[in-house]
């Protein structure tokens, strides 16, 4: 693995852990009834990148 892709999985990493810790945490989106089925799904957002 390069140093590049290896960078940017540490990236992808980190956003997902963070938002998926900040999902869990956060009463509203625990009321969701797709939280409540597990059908909560997030995709990492890469920008400025280049």
């Amino acid at each position: 693995m390069n140093s590049v892709s290896s960078k940017l999985d540490r990236v992808l990493e980190r956003q997902t852990s963070t938002t998926q810790t900040s999902w869990q945490e956060n009463a509203i989106a625990q009321s969701l009834s797709a939280s409540q089925q597990n059908r909560v799904f997030s995709r990492p957002i890469i920008s400025g990148m280049a």
